[in-house]
């Protein structure tokens, strides 16, 4: 299953579905191919991949909503719906959930490609928890994808507040490319105490964590 369609696998069948940044569309065709809303709105902060989308979207379903926007600036919904935010930093996510308390959504689909372990303290730190998280090898990148919903959930963490992975073969690998990318930094810096030091606690961090994956 590709990255697609894993992000449309965690929908729940909603009367409205959001793609916060949606880029060429391509997820939100996916969604109307499998049914899983009655409406759909595109958001984008840039025009021309809004106008990508809707060129790529519209023989699918006329009736999708186009919105140039950054992140949930200027929507307003009172039925029940999803959210979806893919293909953009941590940060920048977190960025556009910082008021998301003031929204009555369903759930959100989220895939940081950065800033992992500060995303999942953020949305605990929201009153939100993650239902289910997925990590997807495709094309040589690595993907996390988590459904997140309202409400808490205690968590496991281990050391330096690193919030526990379930066990995946696909993480495995993940984890020995990270401590092969510490490595290479560390050879770098050897000379700079405080960098050197931190990343080594990194390093020791990630080679502990995957001992316990064994």
């Amino acid at each position: 299953m590709n990255r697609i369609d894993e992000i449309v696998s965690l929908c729940d069948n909603t009367n409205t579905i959001i793609d916060i940044g949606t880029d060429h569309g391509y997820t939100i065709i996916e969604l109307i191919k499998k049914n899983k809303a009655k409406e759909y709105i595109a958001t984008d902060i840039n025009e021309k991949p809004l106008n990508i989308a809707r060129n790529n979207i519209l023989p699918y379903n006329k009736n999708v909503k186009y919105i140039l926007t950054n992140g949930l600036e200027s929507i307003k919904i009172n039925k029940e719906y999803g959210i979806i935010i893919t293909g953009m930093g941590g940060f920048t996510i977190i960025n556009i959930l910082k008021n998301i308390e003031q929204y009555n959504f369903k759930y959100l689909i989220i895939s940081p490609h950065s800033d992992i372990d500060l995303f999942k303290h953020f949305i605990y730190s929201k009153g939100l928890y993650i239902e289910k998280e997925i990590i997807i090898y495709e094309k040589g990148i690595f993907y996390f994808l988590f459904k997140c919903l309202k409400g808490k959930r205690e968590y496991k963490k281990y050391a330096n507040n690193l919030f526990l992975y379930p066990y995946n073969k696909i993480f495995k690998l993940f984890l020995n490319k990270e401590i092969k990318r510490i490595k290479k930094i560390l050879e770098k810096i050897k000379d700079n105490d405080n960098k050197f030091k931190k990343m080594e606690d990194e390093l020791i961090e990630n080679q502990r964590y995957i001992t316990l994956l064994r």
